[in-house]
């Protein structure tokens, strides 16, 4: 992880924003979830349409009303810039689940670009775009592997 910022104080503890994020999404806690994201965020994800805050909540409010194994998500922090009141990460993400046996899969992978900006709650997300390895439906994967 690169950190040039002045002194690591100055920035966003991001370990602790992102573990909020993960501790909220583990327990279904739409509050804590939406509490590391600025009102006026923008999300940006291939294949959806960017969302809004108020979309964002409805969007993890369906995610945890849904029935079915959710993912457990951990990071890794590859970059981090911050400047007065603006910070950037750079970081790759991972979903596993056990989907009710022994065993784990990874289903999800893919890295994330997050703005921060300090404001009076403390540093806060203010635009995500996440980028996936792949983002092609299960069909156009099949048929990009028979090509080959």
């Amino acid at each position: 992880m690169s950190n040039r910022s002045a002194a690591a104080s100055d920035g966003p503890n991001i370990k602790k924003i992102f573990g909020t994020w993960i501790e909220g999404y583990d327990n279904g806690d739409l509050k804590e979830v939406m509490s590391v994201f600025d009102p006026g965020v923008i999300y940006s994800a291939p294949c959806y349409p960017d969302k809004n805050y108020a979309e964002l909540k409805k969007w993890f409010q369906f995610d945890f009303d849904r029935s079915g194994a959710r993912p457990h998500w951990s990071f890794t922090i590859e970059f981090m810039e911050s400047s007065g009141d603006l910070a950037v990460v750079i970081s790759d993400w991972q979903g596993h689940t056990d989907f009710g046996t022994r065993l784990q899969a990874q289903v999800h992978h893919f890295r994330s670009v997050d703005v921060l900006r300090r404001g009076a709650d403390g540093w806060q997300i203010i635009r995500t775009v996440n980028q996936p390895d792949d983002c092609s439906p299960p069909a156009a994967k099949a048929r990009k592997k028979r090509k080959k």
